[in-house]
């Protein structure tokens, strides 16, 4: 089987990424397309695959036009993380119209309120990128909080009750705006910065904002990690099982496996799982 998976990596999550690498790694011959570098035409007729792997923001009018066209046989798969339900039936729709062969929808969130009842839409959640590592060595002291903002629209009031709480700390925000915060980050950057801290505070509004590649990662890194959130009706035993059951439960290794168990690649999805099983 050949997989074209188009990089739609952001700051939260490099699945595309591991992705590729866990593919490669179990016999699979995976490509990881940079559309900066190939475009559309050019990539589909040099790996030729039979199956495409993007997200629901990269499905462009020339993707769809050679899936459409020269493409058919080709079994598509869409992450639709972020998607209004507006969004997804529209994209559903030309899908449909142009008879492109979607094997199915996947979301990367636990709570998932959208609906497809033309295409299978199923749940593929972020994990921890065992692929990431970093060089970098950061000098001690450790500090006693890293205290990341899903974005900087955050309260300040919000950030200040858990910097009131420290003596020494840095507050960090995902994305590029770090107004107001010590530095802007992302899941590429957090990696050696988990061993500075000796507690990770993830803050947002909703359990959305925080759960990603971001909250694996240092579940699995640091392991001190503190969830919070101004919206406090959430279901707590999404975080609590997260916590016990990250290094295990929670790799890109997991997440792959359950892509392959979703696809039926009977031989690659048994040494996916054998290494799964290595982690326990």
């Amino acid at each position: 089987m050949k997989v074209l998976i188009d990089n739609y990596s952001s700051p939260i999550s490099t699945e595309p990424m591991y992705f590729d690498a866990c593919l490669k790694a179990v016999g699979v011959e995976s490509t990881l397309w940079n559309r900066a570098a190939v475009n559309t035409y050019d990539m589909f007729d040099t790996v030729q695959p039979d199956l495409f792997i993007t997200h629901i923001n990269q499905l462009d009018n020339t993707t769809l036009k050679y899936l459409e066209f020269l493409g058919k046989h080709i079994d598509v798969v869409i992450n639709i993380t972020g998607a209004t339900q507006a969004a997804l039936d529209s994209m559903v729709g030309v899908l449909l119209s142009k008879s492109v062969k979607c094997a199915f929808l996947f979301n990367n969130q636990p709570v998932n309120r959208l609906v497809s009842t033309s295409i299978p839409l199923d749940t593929i959640y972020y994990g921890s990128d065992t692929f990431l590592n970093s060089e970098v060595k950061l000098p001690p002291p450790k500090l006693e909080a890293g205290i990341i903002a899903a974005h900087n629209g955050i309260a300040d009031t919000f950030i200040r009750e858990h910097k009131e709480k420290y003596q020494t700390y840095h507050t960090l925000v995902v994305g590029k705006n770090q107004l107001g915060f010590d530095a802007s980050v992302s899941v590429v950057d957090m990696i050696p910065l988990y061993d500075k801290y000796e507690k990770i505070i993830l803050v947002g509004d909703t359990i959305s904002e925080v759960y990603n590649q971001i909250m694996f990662d240092a579940y699995t890194r640091n392991g001190n990690v503190e969830v919070s959130l101004r919206d406090n009706f959430f279901d707590q035993s999404i975080i609590t099982s997260t916590a016990t059951t990250a290094r295990t439960k929670h790799t890109c290794w997991n997440r792959t496996a359950r892509l392959l168990s979703k696809l039926n690649c009977t031989e690659p999805l048994t040494l996916a799982n054998q290494i799964v099983d290595q982690l326990s």
